[in-house]
């Protein structure tokens, strides 16, 4: 992807949908590129008092809390993104907020998720795996923005962890556009086999070929544990910005996700551009 013309961001009632609108304002300006805000989020029946006793009462106060819950999501938007021309808000009916969002996100460059966060009421509305569900049904990339924390888009530093697989490659091509605005490019692998030989076709000459000076450190053997091992990468260059593929094997993908994204996502300290 040369460019970033097009932005999905998701909106629920958690505290941190401001965070990730301003981030996609902050990146909209940047790339001039337009943002669609999808408001998608599932009402339980515990939201809802003496719901399963009260029949058609409880259907009508469920109607009720949406459209509240529709008329404060379309107050944000207003309050972040009314004063860019191309953004568009979008109230997704009920159903399926991944199946509906991915669905969206099929003509996007760019999504913008939130972290999982379990002490939110607004993710526990969501399917736990609302986030990989997303990437994996899209197939586009997507930016994870972190439950706590400040943080300035475009990023300034950036970290990718480089390894030889397709998920790796997607998330690399989906991240040029966001490299292109960081001042500072650090490029991380680890490989048990035998490294590739640099030339045309290596990750440090392909970053430059679209743009992107990069200082990329090779390894031949992982850590025990490669997600922590970035988050601490992260912290001492001070990166703002992550890049990693998102992993899954059989057993429906293992649930989406393999054990280094799922850490991922549960301890996540910057953004993280993911793709699967």
């Amino acid at each position: 992807m040369h460019s970033l013309r097009s932005i999905l961001v998701h909106m629920d009632s958690s505290s941190r949908c401001r965070a990730r609108l301003m981030a996609a304002r902050a990146l909209a300006l940047a790339h001039e590129a337009t943002v669609t805000a999808v408001l998608a989020e599932a009402i339980e029946l515990v939201d809802t008092p003496y719901s399963y006793s009260a029949g058609a009462v409880a259907g009508d106060e469920m109607e009720a809390l949406s459209m509240s819950r529709g008329a404060g999501a379309r107050a944000m938007f207003d309050a972040v993104l009314d004063m860019q021309p191309q953004a568009a808000f979008v109230e997704l009916p009920a159903g399926s907020p991944a199946w509906a969002v991915a669905r969206l996100a099929c003509c996007a460059d760019l999504l913008l998720l939130g972290q999982p966060d379990p002490g939110s009421r607004a993710s526990a509305r969501l399917p736990a795996d609302f986030v990989p569900a997303v990437i994996a049904a899209s197939g586009r990339p997507a930016l994870v923005w972190p439950a706590s924390g400040r943080f300035e888009q475009p990023a300034d530093t950036a970290l990718v962890a480089w390894t030889h697989t397709p998920a790796s490659a997607r998330a690399l091509a989906g991240a040029l556009p966001l490299l292109r605005k960081a001042r500072r490019v650090h490029v991380v692998s680890w490989a048990e086999e035998p490294l590739p030989a640099a030339g045309a076709l290596d990750v440090g000459a392909y970053l430059a070929l679209h743009g992107v000076t990069a200082t990329v450190q090779r390894h031949a053997r992982a850590p025990q544990r490669i997600g922590p091992a970035l988050l601490a990468l992260c912290t001492d260059i001070d990166a703002q910005l992550l890049v990693m593929g998102c992993y899954g094997h059989s057993r429906a993908q293992e649930l989406l996700l393999g054990g280094t994204t799922r850490d991922m996502l549960r301890a996540m300290t910057v953004p993280v551009l993911m793709a699967h």
